[in-house]
């Protein structure tokens, strides 16, 4: 009340609702004062209880010397951020004994096994966390989409992957779930893998990696040589066997090319856990990651190989199940969720054509019907929320290196 404007920002920046006030008074006419500033109006003494007494809560909350004593109680706003780091140190606390409580409770009751109450325990907590994105009016999202028309400036809700030959062909915003389908070994992982380690070195996006398939020092050297040009074997086998001074020269070009790779990979904001494989300990690990700092590209690789906690009949009902919580959990985070997803050769998903119609975006790789091996050929954006469908992507694979690059 003593500074409305700019403690109300701050207020709305972090994230401050009603609900972080333990005393029922000071929510309440919060909750008041919250609304006031919404409508652009004063927050004097007058305008405060008349709000109040219209909305039926003066009396509830103390009359009209309880206001006063609110008004009169500081006499400068200068402190307001230590206050804040209070209020929602003291929310948080009392968020975890709430949490702690209830699950105490129902361990007591011994009607459920010990390792389901875990999971669901430490993903309540790590839930905590997460820091709640302030939701924006309907007023405030449409004067962002006219200056957004007005200078000429793209979607800000769209996330760049830094891949030539997806960005400006394919548009992933933030809480898409993309599903990149795909015969084996025709290079779903390679191309999910090639997405989150170019946002991450050239965007400096913050991206979290859960290989299910490969272990994490497999799937680095994947992403040396996607960031290099050389594959790590190869560029072994040319040090070891460089006899010549060209040789020798043309070896030490190519390592002095990989290390450089492994520095921006060092330095990139990368997550990797290959020990996780269930989606319950996969969330909670994202869960408590993301409350450190925001993730921009999550990577769950594949989709048939993430097991969930409960009794399904087929396993069409448990991929839909996984599917539909990797979307929430795209939301909740406001990120890009992407799952490399398997196929038959013949293009049919395998036991997930509901995991397709769930993605936001999907992109299918076909595999090559003129060759007899099982190799990449046709890649296609089959689907996206906004933009052309079933468009070709004008990349081919490169086997050695694993990763797909601009056709000539």
């Amino acid at each position: 009340m003593l500074s409305p404007v700019e403690v109300y920002a701050m207020c709305s920046e972090q994230g401050i609702s009603a609900d972080f006030f333990h005393i029922p008074a000071h929510a309440t006419t919060y909750g008041v004062l919250a609304s006031l500033a919404q409508d652009s109006k004063p927050f004097d003494f007058i305008t405060v209880t008349g709000a109040l007494r219209d909305a039926g809560k003066l009396e509830s909350v103390g009359g009209a010397p309880f206001i006063t004593e609110i008004a009169t109680f500081l006499p400068t706003a200068a402190n307001v951020q230590y206050y804040l780091d209070i209020l929602r140190e003291k929310h948080l606390m009392r968020q975890i004994i709430r949490v702690g409580t209830h699950f105490a409770a129902r361990a007591y009751t011994d009607t459920e096994t010990a390792e389901n109450l875990a999971h669901e325990a430490h993903s309540a907590l790590t839930g905590l966390l997460v820091k709640k994105s302030k939701r924006q009016t309907v007023k405030e999202t449409i004067i962002e989409i006219v200056k957004e028309l007005g200078s000429g400036e793209a979607d800000g809700e769209i996330v760049k992957t830094g891949v030539v030959g997806i960005d400006g062909v394919l548009d992933l915003y933030r809480g898409d779930l993309l599903i990149v389908s795909a015969p084996t070994s025709c290079g779903k992982s390679a191309l999910a893998n090639q997405i989150l380690i170019t946002a991450a070195v050239e965007n400096g996006s913050r991206v979290a990696f859960y290989p299910l398939e490969m272990r994490q020092k497999q799937t680095l050297k994947r992403a040396i040589a996607v960031r290099s040009g050389n594959n790590p074997k190869y560029v072994r086998t040319l040090l070891n066997n460089a006899k010549h001074p060209e040789a020798q020269s043309y070896a030490n070009a190519a390592a002095e090319s990989l290390m450089a790779a492994c520095a921006d990979l060092i330095k990139a904001p990368i997550h990797m856990r290959d020990d996780l494989y269930s989606l319950e300990s996969i969330i909670a690990d994202i869960r408590a990651e993301h409350g450190v700092r925001p993730f921009d590209f999550i990577c769950i690789d594949y989709l048939q190989l993430i097991r969930c906690q409960g009794r399904f009949e087929r396993r069409q009902l448990q991929i839909a199940e996984i599917t539909q919580r990797l979307k929430m959990t795209a939301n909740e985070m406001n990120c890009v969720v992407i799952v490399p997803s398997q196929q038959s050769r013949d293009g049919s998903t395998r036991e997930a054509q509901d995991a397709e119609m769930d993605a936001s975006s999907l992109i299918k790789i076909h595999a090559d019907t003129e060759s007899e091996d099982v190799k990449p050929g046709r890649i296609e954006i089959w689907k996206q929320r906004e933009g052309a469908r079933h468009v070709d992507l004008k990349l081919k694979f490169n086997g050695l290196l694993t990763r797909f690059e601009l056709e000539a």
